[in-house]
């Protein structure tokens, strides 16, 4: 599954307005802190496989 899956529908071609709790804006725009994306990327991968388990 791809993340993209995870906010279209197939019967809607609206996305889904997606924004992180850590104040970046919103929909993959340019931040001014790539530490933080890799960081929050991380810490969400981490996540979802403890999750999974």
């Amino acid at each position: 599954m791809k993340v993209s899956d995870l906010f279209r529908y197939e019967t809607d071609s609206q996305t889904v307005r997606v924004c992180s709790c850590l104040g970046d804006r919103c929909n993959a725009s340019v931040s001014r802190a790539p530490f933080v994306n890799r960081l929050a990327a991380v810490v969400a991968l981490f996540l979802y496989v403890i999750y999974s388990l």
